[in-house]
């Protein structure tokens, strides 16, 4: 089923005679879009704290000056604590979005682990000297993973084999993991196997990285169509390379960090720098999925998904699927838009279209221009039947979104026209040619429609070029709902006498036969057919 709550937008809005304004944060992916905005804000918070904090604490010179006693114990304990604190902000915020994603983004994943293990070695100051080790050891092993997994998530050149290697990386984790575990537990018998391990360990994605290189794992992805790595993505993956390397010289006593860099402090300013341009990344990539998902429509999303296996470039893809028809034309919509100018035309449009479209916006599939007409293509199964369905919504266009529309319309082009001189010339030059074409004042005018619904079997799926198809719907029901509608009256809705017969299986005594008008009209290319009228002043059916 359609998401309910989605307002309808066309690709032009009405209020604008200039270029299209979207709001590309509609769809499936809003809530995670404003989960995105919230985190960049606590994030950019936590920042600006840590960096104060870093900054009070360089000034007492809290590193290698920090006085010896009671008083400096507890000092660098409430530091501790704090960075420990800080990290753990860190990490459930980055939890929370990856539980939000629902697994739609595996780089979210491995940062989790990255940022998990960087709790590990923020608490391990906490602790006495064996238990640090423990932690420490704990801590390296995730990040060496998370770095491995990261990679992969998007570098991999086939989404079975990325599968793999993340599958390969957890086994690995849980399996070094439960390997530290034994040897904290075994006391000093197993230290030494936690030495040597870690220093394994921690070359491990350095070895990777550096026997494949990034330009074996971009191949890779350029080989299976896979889109490259982004700047950001490149970027964060550095970062963390660059904290992991301080980490690890830190770890093994390679070099003397500066004292601002062995500050407790140091790791969550930095985590919180590399998860905010993760966030930043993510929301970017969703804004673009957002605006990309406008042109999926939501059957051709159901039928790949039900055909649940990998197309192939010539692959067809078709079913067979039940709907609902409707069919809705303008009177006189041709020779009433011809002539207008640009900016009065594209005002009329987009609010016609925009005033239907949040009738059946909640209610369709697909919708598609014919001709001068919209064809709209109801779902199966909708709440009360999809016959009722469409009645109602014919109804709805005709005796209210009509009146509407004439009403905004005149308003909003009498209001453009006392702001805008240069459609204000155009425009006067169309109403003269109005009158003398219609014989009557444009601001007189009254929109009718003729709407056409019918219930039966077509054709889903991808049409055209193999290399260029296109999603549609075909098949006889929408040509006989064309025909029809052609051969309604001006303010009718017509249906024949299947759509008619389902309708009152569906909601019995919903319309009165006895307001029906029964007609035997000839149709081009399909011949004569049964049809029965609604007219229109009639209220409800």
């Amino acid at each position: 089923m359609p998401n309910q709550e989605r307002t309808p937008k066309r690709a032009g809005i009405w209020e604008n005679l200039g270029a299209s304004q979207v709001d590309l944060t509609e769809g499936p992916h809003r809530q995670v879009l404003t989960t995105t905005r919230i985190h960049r804000f606590h994030l950019v918070l936590l920042f600006a704290l840590l960096g104060v904090l870093l900054l009070i604490l360089d000034a007492i010179e809290l590193g290698n000056a920090l006085p010896v006693g009671a008083d400096g114990r507890r000092l660098a304990l409430v530091v501790a604590l704090l960075a420990a604190l800080f990290q753990l902000v860190v990490f459930a915020l980055l939890v929370l979005l990856t539980i939000r994603m629902r697994g739609a983004n595996p780089e979210l994943f491995w940062l989790s682990l990255f940022f998990g293990s960087t709790l590990f070695f923020a608490m391990h100051r906490l602790t006495v000297e064996a238990l640090a080790w423990y932690l420490r050891s704990l801590a390296i092993s995730g990040w060496s993973l998370s770095l491995l997994g990261y990679g992969v998530s998007f570098y991999s050149g086939s989404d079975a084999v990325r599968r793999g290697i993340d599958r390969l990386c957890v086994l690995l984790w849980l399996g070094l993991v439960a390997g530290d575990s034994w040897a904290y537990f075994s006391e000093a018998s197993g230290l030494s196997w936690v030495g040597a391990k870690t220093l394994v360990v921690a070359l491990l994605p350095v070895v990777a990285y550096a026997l494949f290189g990034l330009r074996w794992w971009v191949g890779a992805g350029a080989r299976s169509r896979r889109a490259r790595p982004g700047r950001s993505q490149l970027a964060i993956l550095a970062f963390l390379f660059g904290l992991y390397g301080l980490q690890l010289a830190e770890h093994f006593s390679v070099v003397e960090l500066p004292r601002l860099v062995r500050s407790p402090l140091f790791l969550p300013l930095v985590s919180c720098l590399v998860f905010y341009f993760a966030v930043e990344t993510l929301t970017e990539a969703l804004r673009s999925l957002a605006f990309y998902g406008r042109f999926i429509r939501p059957g051709l999303k159901r039928l790949l998904k039900q055909e649940g296996r990998s197309m192939s470039g010539d692959d067809k893809l078709f079913r067979g699927r039940k709907t609902v028809i409707m069919k809705v034309d303008m009177a006189n919509y041709t020779r009433t838009t011809f002539d207008m100018p640009y900016g009065m035309r594209r005002l009329f449009q987009d609010l016609w279209f925009t005033l239907i479209d949040r009738v059946v916006a909640d209610k369709v599939f697909l919708d598609k221009s014919l001709g001068d007409g919209s064809v709209y293509c109801l779902e199966e199964g909708l709440p009360g039947g999809s016959c009722s369905a469409a009645l109602k919504a014919a109804l709805e266009i005709r005796e209210r979104q009509v009146r509407r529309f004439d009403e905004t319309f005149r308003r909003e082009l009498r209001r453009k026209l006392q702001t805008i001189a240069e459609l204000r010339e155009s425009a006067e030059v169309y109403l003269e040619k109005y009158r003398e074409k219609m014989g009557r004042n444009f601001w007189e005018r009254r929109t009718l429609v003729r709407i056409a619904l019918v219930s039966g079997y077509v054709d889903e799926g991808l049409w055209g070029l193999s290399s260029q198809s296109h999603y549609d719907v075909q098949g006889g029901p929408i040509i006989l709902a064309t025909r029809m509608e052609a051969a309604a009256e001006n303010g009718e809705i017509v249906f024949d006498r299947k759509f008619l017969e389902e309708l009152e299986q569906e909601s019995p005594g919903l319309v009165d036969r006895s307001r029906l008008e029964r007609r035997v009209v000839d149709l081009k290319g399909v011949g004569t057919w049964e049809i029965f009228a609604l007219p229109p002043h009639g209220g409800s059916p």
